[in-house]
C-alpha cells in the first residue's frame, strides 16, 4: 500500500468514533501538511492528491491502484475531499518546495 495521508484519520478517536470540531479539524490538517512534506522529502515515488466529495471512492481508487496501477509502496497519497482550489494549494506548495 501507498503511503497515505488524511485528516480523517487524525479526527478518529480511540474508541474509533469520528469526532470533528474546528479545533480537530484544524489540528488533523495542520499535522497532515507536516506528515505530508516528511514523506515527500523521504519519497523517490510521485504524489498523488485525490479530489471528491465525501463517498465518492477515493478509498476505493486508492486501494485498486496499489493492485492495479502501479502505485507502490513509496507513493505519497494525500486523501481528502480537496474540492475547491484554495483547499489544494498549501498541499502545491508544500510538493513545490519538495521538488
Amino acid at each position: 500500500m501507498p503511503i497515505i495521508i488524511s485528516p480523517d484519520l487524525h479526527l478518529i478517536d480511540t474508541a474509533g468514533t469520528y469526532r470533528w470540531s474546528p479545533d480537530r479539524a484544524t489540528a488533523a490538517w495542520d499535522r497532515c501538511y507536516e506528515e505530508f512534506a516528511e514523506a515527500l522529502r523521504r519519497s523517490v515515488s510521485p504524489a498523488w492528491l485525490t479530489i471528491g466529495i465525501p463517498g465518492s471512492g477515493r478509498r476505493t481508487w486508492i486501494e485498486r491502484a496499489g493492485k492495479t496501477d502501479g502505485v507502490g509502496p513509496h507513493t505519497v497519497i494525500f486523501d481528502a475531499t480537496l474540492c475547491k482550489r484554495l483547499s489544494r494549494r498549501p498541499l502545491l506548495e508544500i510538493a513545490q518546495q519538495a521538488n
